[in-house]
């Protein structure tokens, strides 16, 4: 069954507010009556005043003693306090900034406070929601300050290359088959993990921090509470030592968060360095993002990288089995998000008409069981209509491997609007990137955006046969530009000379076919091995001479595609939905700049061509007239 869907929209849900209850407390000075004579006594002269030293220092004590009494009285009268009041959720006083397009959302009951990722959400009625995240001031800032700058920020929307033609690109990073990839180690200190007053957003941040604690300091820490909304953690030699190390945290409505509001950090035992948290719950914490992204590391390298790291000995058995609950957890993740699809599907086009999202799947193992994900299509309403309307007629086809634990692959179509900067039309999740599937992408891209023949479109991409074969087979009149940077890569496995790769783009950026025949004839002169290899490649799908009119748009490197993958590379590596909306918000997010930049652009030309233009005003002022005939 094949179905349509597209983005979502929702509002803030409202929290009900609780009367806040003044307490007041008095605390009974505990001062002993050795201590009262000698404040009385302050005004006698000195020398009847006088004290013996074993005296004085007794009563100093005896004083520091009774602070310490009534800090740890203050400590246990706040948790009776937090464990006496209502269970009943309150508005939270401080709002969060919203940072893109993102925000917390918040639910109607104690446990809101774990729901800090922005994904799709359920309300009672199983229906999705989602917060609404349309802040005009913070679009506004952005906007005025991309409009300052947009001439100069190529992050993530690469186009200088077709302004700059002395410029030799990089290589292809290899992003999408790059499989070492450095994973940042905590490397925190102790006061940077726990403090007093500082806010946990659920009680698995604040036991992954106490984790933390103990492994930096070498203490071992147990915790002697542990629930939702309140945890308190202590060290295990407050028996035997009468060690005084103790936190404890618990939800403060008022925040929405966990606080810690007691944290005595002097430790007065020796380091153990041992920690009886450091299981193999713990162990697969701490390695959930190492084995994500190498699922073959061996338990024993495990076991010899935490003595290493920590100086902590783990065994073999509990590394496995830390092993073992991760690929379990991973399994329920896409499980989850997987059935959930259908739901994402309906929410999407019910509230984007007009948008599409095509959903296949086939048959599973089991006859008569359960439908197994085969492929997804996602265009908006919204970037189909702003495509036609505003954007050069080139389109950059280009496929990224998926950093999930599965098996995937993500094809995707980007134009590039009038400012030259990327522009996302529509992608694909699918199981390989084949012909079937690139076929398939290009059939309801075809659809969409109405090509038709493909008559006055141009298409720049890889040599992938499956690309080919698809704009050839449905986009039959369509200009296809091949990749220079991708041709050079192939060429260069034979032809290992920095020289040959500054002829070669001069040739690819040569403007007329004199210009071409000429750098063409000195790599003859220099390399006739390079010369007839270069033939192959069919220099007149990437050399700008044969580009036809048109297209507004000289490019021939396929930066488009490049430029998208590298900005969805953190969506690509989390699990499907939460993948889908990273990329539908990030999207929303630099239509919604890109327009306020728009509105208060006042000059005639784009900012890119508005700079360019002025250097060239700026180098033509050298210029000198001379009279012709």
């Amino acid at each position: 069954m094949v179905k349509t869907f597209t983005g979502t929209r929702g509002g803030r849900k409202k929290i009900p507010v609780r009367r806040q209850n003044e307490i007041q407390s008095e605390m009974v000075s505990n001062a002993t009556e050795d201590e009262r004579p000698r404040d009385a006594e302050s005004n006698v002269p000195e020398e009847t005043n006088r004290v013996g030293e074993a005296e004085e220092e007794r009563i100093t004590n005896m004083t520091e003693n009774c602070e310490e009494e009534r800090s740890r009285e203050k400590a246990t009268e706040a948790e009776r306090e937090d464990i006496g009041n209502e269970e009943e959720p309150v508005e939270s006083s401080d709002d969060s900034s919203v940072d893109g397009d993102d925000c917390e959302v918040i639910v109607e009951d104690r446990a809101g406070y774990q729901e800090t990722e922005p994904s799709l959400r359920m309300n009672d009625d199983g229906d999705f929601f989602e917060v609404e995240v349309c802040e005009e001031a913070h679009f506004v800032e952005a906007g005025c300050e991309d409009a300052n700058a947009n001439a100069d920020d190529d992050s993530d929307d690469i186009g200088h290359d077709m302004w700059d033609d002395d410029h030799i690109p990089d290589p292809p990073s290899d992003d999408d088959c790059e499989q070492e990839e450095h994973v940042q180690r905590f490397n925190y200190g102790p006061e940077e993990l726990l403090a007093l007053g500082k806010t946990f957003n659920n009680a698995e941040e604040f036991k992954l921090a106490v984790l933390k604690y103990s492994l930096t300091t070498q203490y071992d820490i147990v915790f002697y509470k542990s629930s939702v909304d309140r945890l308190g953690a202590r060290c295990t030699q407050h028996i035997e030592e009468k060690c005084q190390w103790r936190v404890y945290c618990s939800f403060e409505r008022g925040r929405n968060k966990l606080l810690v509001k007691v944290f005595n950090n002097n430790h007065i035992c020796v380091r153990s360095g041992y920690t009886k948290l450091l299981k193999s719950g713990a162990i697969a914490l701490l390695w959930e993002e190492r084995l994500r992204l190498n699922s073959k590391i061996k338990s024993q390298d495990m076991v010899d990288e935490i003595k290493r790291e920590h100086n902590m000995i783990v065994t073999y058995s509990q590394c496995r089995r830390a092993k073992y609950l991760l690929s379990r957890k991973r399994k329920a993740c896409h499980e989850a998000h997987f059935a959930r699809i259908w739901d994402y599907q309906e929410e999407v086009l019910e509230s984007n008409p007009g948008s599409t999202m095509e959903i296949e799947t086939i048959p599973g193992p089991v006859p008569g069981g359960k439908q197994r994900f085969y492929r997804l299509y996602v265009c908006f309403e919204a970037l189909k209509s702003a495509w036609k309307q505003s954007c050069r007629p080139i389109i950059g086809l280009d496929a990224a491997f998926m950093k999930w634990d599965v098996k995937g692959q993500m094809l995707a179509a980007v134009g590039r609007d009038g400012d030259n900067r990327i522009f996302p039309i529509a992608w694909a999740v699918v199981d390989v990137e084949d012909n079937p599937n690139w076929l398939w992408f290009m059939q309801l891209l075809k659809r969409d955006l109405g090509l038709e023949d493909g008559a006055n479109i141009t298409i720049i991409s890889d040599k992938h046969n499956g690309i080919l074969a698809a704009v050839h087979e449905e986009l039959p009149k369509a200009e296809h530009r091949m990749c220079a940077r991708h041709i050079l890569e192939n060429w260069k496995k034979t032809n290992k000379d920095i020289e040959l790769e500054r002829k070669f783009w001069k040739i690819a950026r040569s403007y007329t076919i004199e210009a071409f025949q000429s750098n063409l004839e000195a790599l003859k002169e220099y390399n006739q091995g390079a010369y007839d290899s270069l033939q192959c490649t069919q220099p007149t799908t990437w050399s700008r001479p044969f580009f036809k009119l048109g297209s507004y748009c000289n490019d021939n490197l396929n930066n488009l595609s490049e430029s998208f993958n590298r900005s969805v590379r953190e969506a690509r590596r989390k699990p499907l939905l939460d993948f889908l909306t990273d990329v539908r918000r990030q999207c929303m997010v630099r239509n919604a700049k890109r327009n306020l930049i728009t509105h208060r652009w006042k000059k005639r030309f784009t900012p890119r061509a508005d700079k360019e233009i002025e250097l060239n005003r700026q180098k033509a002022k050298d210029c000198k007239r001379y009279m012709s005939t």
